[in-house]
């Protein structure tokens, strides 16, 4: 009888990494890798997106680690992006990171020619369900492709044994209403194109119904006693289905979130660190299930679901308005950062504060094993040492611990 190690093929989790800080922490709590972006050439324009110079940092960084590094090139480009792209191209080439994520095929295209050694993968938007796609794009010169999240489990299964190509699939993040993420809502309605990564996300936006001849008469649909918000989709989240995702094999689990918070990469990224470990090494993968989805519905998130590749199953959760239990308090600082000047201390816990903190709130000091510390805010005191009752998003504050710390650890704090 094969054990674990022969059954299952440990796949590389691929974090979203919206800014250079948000990277660090994809790294922090598991991620094998990132995908970042750069400003006019990814699909998310509303993410920070990092400059040259925090390219290559980060691209010095994922060395140390041992980690990967991908450049998200993914916008369906027009001739004025393809002017621009050569001289960015030649400059990623030099700093070796691991792979370029393309939809385009002009884009390829000048990939295979100004930075001829780095590995292309294909992106979602490619809209590849099928072998003979996949056939294609390796004569082309890709390495991997992320397969359209349209397809079934059954015909992702016959695609990913027969492929030659390696294989990426997305488990857990928001998705788009329209066919592999390719939507003319946001440029009909705004003038910005999802394309290009300035969606406006009209899919979200709540409706109401007026008759055409009546336009003074708004009617509403009414879902829960709420407005119906009748285009948007519901998140993804395949932790319940990672079994049958790992037995095909992947290469690949990718999660989406460029644009979410530092609360949504630490623990999203989390527990799929130790759901993949746990199923690789522990039988008890089912026992832990249930406390893993807990965890995963602390961030905010739409209702889950398990998407187009298990339709027929049983869906997570059936409402349709974004839920939120629990925010971002703030990150821990690193206390050597010479433009604050901090002191080091054992006994403090220096904080960058991202929500209004109250003394006698309890805030959660999350860490990479799943592990966490829960305190309450008696005491809080400004760099200056003067003690406050309330923080502000944007200060940095002071606080007393009794416990180890580490610097970009991400701190929880549950929603009244």
């Amino acid at each position: 009888m094969k054990n674990k190690e022969e059954m299952f093929k440990k796949p590389e989790l691929l974090a979203p990494g919206g800014s250079y800080e948000k990277a660090v922490v994809a790294f922090l709590y598991g991620a094998d890798a990132v995908y970042v972006g750069l400003p006019s050439f990814s699909l998310r324009e509303q993410a920070k997106n990092l400059n040259l110079e925090e390219v290559a940092g980060l691209s010095f960084l994922t060395k140390k680690l041992r980690k990967k590094l991908y450049l998200t090139l993914n916008i369906f480009a027009r001739q004025e992006h393809l002017k621009k792209l050569p001289e960015v191209m030649e400059y990623l080439a030099d700093l070796k990171v691991d792979g370029f994520i393309i939809s385009d095929p002009g884009v390829i295209r000048l990939a295979k020619k100004y930075a001829p050694h780095i590995p292309i993968h294909l992106s979602t938007q490619a809209n590849t369900t099928n072998l003979e796609s996949i056939l294609f794009w390796r004569d082309i010169g890709v390495k991997r492709v992320n397969l359209a999240r349209e397809l079934s489990y059954e015909e992702a299964k016959k695609i990913c044994v027969l492929s030659p190509l390696e294989i990426e699939i997305f488990v857990h993040g928001a998705m788009c209403i329209s066919y592999s993420g390719r939507c003319l809502l946001s440029s009909i309605m705004t003038g910005k194109s999802a394309n290009l990564g300035m969606c406006t996300h009209p899919c979200r936006w709540s409706y109401k119904i007026v008759e055409a001849t009546r336009p003074n008469d708004v009617f509403t649909v009414e879902v829960q006693k709420n407005l119906s918000y009748i285009l948007n989709s519901k998140d993804l989240c395949l932790l319940e289905k990672l079994p049958d995702i790992v037995k095909l094999s992947v290469d690949a689990l990718k999660i989406e979130g460029r644009v979410k918070s530092f609360l949504y990469v630490a623990t999203v990224v989390s527990v799929y660190k130790r759901a993949i470990k746990s199923l690789l090494e522990n039988p008890s993968f089912y026992e832990k299930v249930a406390s893993w989805m807990d965890e995963l519905r602390m961030v905010s998130h739409r209702p889950y679901t398990y998407g187009p590749m298990f339709v027929h199953s049983e869906e997570t959760e059936s409402q349709s308005q974004y839920i939120r239990s629990h925010a971002l308090a703030g990150l821990v600082i690193p206390v050597e950062n010479k433009e604050l000047d901090l002191p080091l201390s054992d006994s403090f816990a220096y904080i960058q504060v991202r929500r209004t903190l109250d003394t006698g709130q309890e805030i959660t000091f999350l860490k990479p094993d799943g592990d966490h510390h829960t305190m309450e805010l008696g005491y809080m005191e400004k760099i200056s040492g003067q003690k406050i009752q309330r923080a502000h998003p944007g200060m940095i504050i002071r606080v007393p611990v009794e416990f180890p710390v580490f610097p970009y650890q991400v701190i929880r704090v549950k929603l009244d």
